[in-house]
């Protein structure tokens, strides 16, 4: 049987029982799962399967895993397309440049970049779940070639409530020509896919000392995001339903990582190794010392012999799904890592390697689990990977394939028991 081509009829079929009433967007609340970096994408779930994109064909190459069938095809429902990159695909078109793809209310959005002889126009595209259709929504921003670079890149777009949130970077040509620094700006566009409303965010400075606003997720009526200027972190958040901004006060050496536990909580790591809470509606900042500790085994050379002693760990990373606070260390949620912390080198010669982990604390804060998190034992070899948590399911991202298993497993400790989900096909690195 032809798997491609039953997949490929079965999402036509799905695009003529979707045209029989009118769209609409739905209000849904964002779901942190992971940004598309370094060769990987975001987990991308349906109810029957998975989406991801690769980076061949001018950056838009999208795929589509089906689950019941185990067939990995392109998100293409036309049966004489051949994905080729031409403009004729809706999964390969070498027309636009892709920043962030993300996936709402049963639609595929991207942030992309489409160039001219003398204009970066960037636009947001939506592509339908059975690779039929792809449609520009909109062009929120255009520059003109002569004086900016386009950097390509960065921060992820997110939709929350039916309002895309989409970053962008540009370098100015000038500042890129000074040795060992580089200037420009960033920005902000706010979409309403419903309304149609278009807000810009003032722009920011863009340099070493400065990133802009970053790391962005949605909780209730908010849009929480990290700006950086002058090596200095702010927490703000953006309210959708007035276009108001609210700088939360957190302390002076907050370094820019945080995650939103609930509408009054916030978790926040300080400088020295120490997790903050901060209460929205009092504005206290709770300092809480007990965690980002673990037993290390140390020599001791005037005992001649191994001992336990409790050590503060760096936290490379932490999210959190509402229930749990998840801490990485040598393990990232937002980025990718390769999980090498090093080794120890004891004394009579022999070596141990640094184990990376997944630190599990409840709404108490009290650690449940600590789990061992590394690429190798799954690929075969050490490699970049990336872990999410979306819908009861844990995923090891790699760049050439994608591992899962569900939480309660996960939960367990020790080393998770990741089972491979599925393999990138076209994927570059």
């Amino acid at each position: 049987m032809n798997y491609k081509r039953m997949i490929s009829t079965l999402l036509l079929a799905l695009l003529l029982l979707a045209g029989c009433g009118k769209d609409e967007i739905p209000i849904e609340d964002y779901v942190r799962s992971n940004p598309g970096t370094a060769g990987m994408t975001a987990i991308m779930k349906s109810d029957t399967g998975y989406y991801y994109s690769s980076t061949e064909y001018g950056d838009l190459n999208l795929h589509y895993y089906d689950v019941a069938s185990g067939q990995n095809i392109y998100l293409c429902s036309k049966p004489e397309c051949r994905h080729d990159g031409d403009a004729f695909c809706t999964a390969t078109s070498e027309k636009y440049s892709v920043n962030s793809v993300c996936f709402y209310g049963g639609s595929l959005y991207l942030s992309v970049m489409e160039t001219t002889e003398s204009e970066y126009i960037y636009k947001l595209l939506r592509v339908s779940e059975d690779g039929s259709e792809l449609t520009e929504v909109v062009t929120y921003l255009t520059v003109n070639k002569a004086s900016i670079r386009a950097l390509i890149g960065g921060e992820e777009m997110i939709i929350h409530r039916g309002v895309a949130v989409i970053p962008y970077t540009l370098i100015s040509l000038e500042g890129a020509t000074i040795a060992g620094e580089i200037s420009g700006f960033t920005g902000t566009c706010i979409y309403n896919l419903g309304t149609g409303e278009l807000t810009q965010l003032p722009e920011l400075e863009y340099n070493s000392k400065s990133n802009g606003r970053e790391r962005f997720t949605g909780h209730g009526d908010y849009i929480y995001f990290n700006t950086k200027q002058d090596r200095k972190n702010t927490l703000s958040r953006y309210c959708i339903t007035d276009g108001s901004i609210e700088e939360l006060e957190l302390l002076r050496t907050y370094t820019g990582m945080y995650e939103v536990m609930d509408e009054d909580t916030i978790y926040y790591y300080y400088s020295g190794e120490r997790l903050f809470e901060h209460k929205i509606s009092t504005k206290e900042n709770i300092t809480h010392e007990e965690v980002f500790v673990y037993l290390e085994k140390h020599w001791n050379p005037f005992l001649n012999a191994e001992v336990e002693a409790e050590e503060n760990y760096t936290c490379t990373d932490m999210i959190t799904d509402g229930t749990y606070l998840y801490a990485g260390h040598g393990v990232s949620f937002h980025g990718t890592s390769k999980g090498n912390l090093g080794s120890i080198v004891y004394s009579e010669g022999t070596e141990e390697k640094i184990k990376s982990y997944v630190h599990v604390y409840d709404r108490e804060l009290n650690e449940v689990v600590k789990v061992e998190v590394n690429a190798e034992p799954y690929l075969g070899y050490e490699d970049y990977f990336s872990v999410a948590i979306l819908d009861g399911m844990v995923y090891l991202q790699t760049r050439p394939a994608v591992f899962s298993c569900t939480l309660e497993e996960f939960l367990k400790g020790g080393q998770p028991p990741f089972e491979l989900l599925y393999e990138h096909e076209d994927v570059e690195y």
